[in-house]
Parts: structure tokens; C-alpha cells; sequence
């Protein structure tokens, strides 16, 4: 998934910046204002985000259906 190189090289470096700070167990919150349910199908099933933000309602309702959640 070359397109989101740049995120998985983003969240690499917020968890590194994270784990200099502080040893406990951190949860990161994505926030997808704006972002295609591409990115954040990738966020979720290829990073492991488990919290994602999305300020827009409207928003949450055109993508969630669109949205894959693993399965536990």
C-alpha cells in the first residue's frame, strides 16, 4: 500500500516520540476529518488504530458502512 506510505512512516514516528516520553501504554486516537475510507480501512487494519475521531456527523454516516472493522 504505497499510497499510504506516509502515514504508516507518520504513526511510526508519533509512537517513537511517545515511547521517549512516557513507558506506560498509550492508545492513539486517529482523526479522520477529511480522510477517505481508504485511509482509514488502513489505519485500522494495518496500523491497529483501535480509536478513531471524526468531528462530523455527516461525515461518520457517508463513510461508516464503508468502514471494515476487524474481526476479534
Amino acid at each position: 500500500m504505497m499510497e499510504f506510505d506516509e502515514t504508516r512512516s507518520n504513526y511510526e514516528k508519533i509512537k517513537a516520540d511517545i515511547s521517549k516520553l512516557t513507558e506506560r501504554n498509550v492508545d492513539i486516537m486517529a482523526v479522520t476529518k477529511n480522510q477517505p475510507v481508504e485511509a482509514i480501512n488502513f489505519a485500522i487494519n494495518e496500523l491497529g488504530i483501535s480509536y478513531i475521531g471524526e468531528n462530523r456527523v455527516q461525515e461518520l454516516v457517508d463513510k461508516y458502512d464503508k468502514i471494515v472493522f476487524p474481526k476479534d
